[in-house]
């Protein structure tokens, strides 16, 4: 567990130098990872229901940011099925626009347009238009 946590904390600097095969090969899985961070979220939900202010919308938000430099990581060590798994996994934890948008540029950050693009054309099929526009404004930013 000190291994998965101190591996956690240093996936951002990981991916600032375009580590992705380290990544995508630490001591868990991406997967593992952020299901981990899923259950941690839904029991802090759970305990804090009750409360304003409660540390759940923080973990709601650990969880894109994480799931996100995981998910580049899968993109850019060209683990596209584990990446579509992972995306899938965080899309139906937060099923919103700006979900895949933050998807979307971690694919573009990763240097994949054609599964920036691929993503944001699956997601508009999966989500209700309702969350389409970001979805569109992400795609606007996917390099030609």
């Amino acid at each position: 567990v000190a291994r998965a946590r101190l591996f956690r904390d240093i996936v951002g600097l990981l991916l600032k130098e375009k580590r992705y095969a380290d990544i995508a090969n630490g001591p868990r899985t991406a997967e593992e990872m952020v299901t981990l961070l899923i259950q941690v979220c839904h029991e802090t939900e759970r305990e804090y229901k009750d409360i304003e202010n409660s540390p759940a919308s923080y973990m709601r938000r650990r969880v894109l940011r994480d799931g996100g430099q995981f998910y580049e990581a899968l993109v850019g060590a060209q683990q596209a099925e584990q990446a579509a798994k992972l995306a899938d996994q965080i899309i139906e934890f937060e099923p919103a626009g700006t979900t895949v948008a933050v998807l979307v540029g971690h694919a573009v950050a990763a240097g994949d347009k054609e599964t920036a693009r691929a993503l944001a054309a699956r997601a508009m099929k999966l989500l209700p238009e309702s969350e389409h526009y970001a979805i569109e404004e992400a795609a606007l930013d996917i390099p030609e």
